[in-house]
């Protein structure tokens, strides 16, 4: 997975925490037969998805590292008269390259691995809260009710991109209902 989609998964499934969060809110009680569990593995679900967070920063580390000691190894090939200080006929900078390749490989697994940690607590929070999620994009297969949608919706301005709320939104209301709601023209 590009790092690009694994940040689009993670922002998903923080809308998809936030959108259940809110619904959890305004749920009529006995919805789930344990709501300490419940909040229990929202709590979890909450760590994982930090741990996840914090694996893509490093993932994307890891990214930069590997890309810059890729264009110092490139350099060295093509201009070694300039680039190849050690005189070793670049293999300083092809060990580097080596080792950053190799630390951004472990980056994604780690990120990985991570991110099916989440997609495990994610399961664990529908069993014990009583809920179904329809898929990694995050809605839930009971339609919410569309008065409390809007200002569901609208509470995610500024802190997602407008794109993702407005597609998220379309899973419960019409196109032209959500661009109201979000006063998109």
């Amino acid at each position: 997975m590009t790092h690009e989609i694994k940040k689009y998964f993670l922002n998903s499934i923080i809308f998809v925490l936030l959108v259940f969060f809110f619904q959890f809110l305004s749920a009529t009680p006995g919805s789930a037969d344990d709501w300490s569990s419940c909040a229990d593995d929202l709590d979890r679900l909450r760590r994982a998805s930090r741990d996840a967070s914090e694996a893509a920063e490093r993932a994307e580390s890891a990214k930069q590292e590997f890309e810059d000691k890729k264009d110092e190894l490139q350099n060295c090939v093509d201009y070694p008269d300039i680039y190849d200080l050690m005189k070793d006929q670049c293999e300083s900078l092809r060990w580097d390259y080596e080792s950053a390749k190799s630390d951004y490989e472990s980056a994604l697994s780690d990120l990985e691995s991570e991110l099916s940690t989440v997609g495990s607590r994610i399961r664990s929070v529908e069993w014990s809260c009583g809920v179904s999620f329809s898929g990694a994009a995050g809605s839930t297969q009971s339609k919410p009710e569309k008065q409390g949608d809007c200002s569901v919706f609208r509470s995610f301005i500024g802190k997602l991109p407008q794109n993702t709320i407005l597609d998220y939104c379309k899973k419960y209301m019409s196109e032209s209902e959500c661009k109201k709601c979000l006063e998109i023209k």
